[in-house]
């Protein structure tokens, strides 16, 4: 059984045959057949996205957040050149499915979670919220995060705090 994901590549690096490197405060930088960074495509909602920040301290998996995605695909080598150009060790494809609202079905979805973490204090919080009805829907989902430094063992204080927002613009979907 895998343990709770802290985030999108904390949850990629429980995967058969995939590895993380932690490149910062809270970003795990996916490892495929050996090949990671700018060897791996990383697709959110099919848009190509690459680390920011010097050394890639925020890798494209600390964009995605884990709670607000339906489905993640993962192929492991060069499968098929649609996903762009690279790619060698593999490609991570997040995506979002359009819900289907029938006539008795809940006109709302979702979900939403906490967190907290006592190394540097972390905290966590989330929601993914759809609304709809069979003529169509509105999504938007967000994320907060926030954790201090910590203290090692010997009572040296360690750079890894971090404070994370993330929003979606909801996503409407109507017939006219």
């Amino acid at each position: 059984m895998l343990h709770s994901a802290a985030d999108s590549g904390d949850w990629l690096r429980q995967q058969p045959g995939v590895d993380g490197v932690r490149m910062g405060g809270h970003g795990i930088d996916p490892v495929i057949r050996g090949q990671s960074q700018n060897r791996l495509n990383i697709l959110l909602d099919d848009s190509f996205v690459y680390g920011g920040c010097p050394n890639r301290m925020d890798p494209p998996t600390a964009y995605a957040p884990l709670h607000s995605y339906d489905e993640i695909e993962i192929r492991k080598g060069i499968t098929s050149l649609q996903d762009g150009p690279g790619g060698s060790g593999g490609t991570v494809l997040f995506r979002r499915v359009t819900p289907v609202f029938l006539e008795n079905d809940a006109p709302v979805r979702g979900d939403f979670g906490g967190r907290y973490g006592s190394n540097g204090d972390s905290r966590e919080a989330w929601t993914n919220l759809i609304v709809g009805n069979e003529d169509g829907y509105l999504r938007t989902f967000g994320q907060y995060g926030k954790a201090n430094n910590y203290e090692d063992g010997d009572g040296r204080e360690i750079a890894s705090g971090y404070e994370i927002r993330q929003g979606g613009d909801p996503r409407v979907d109507a017939e006219c």
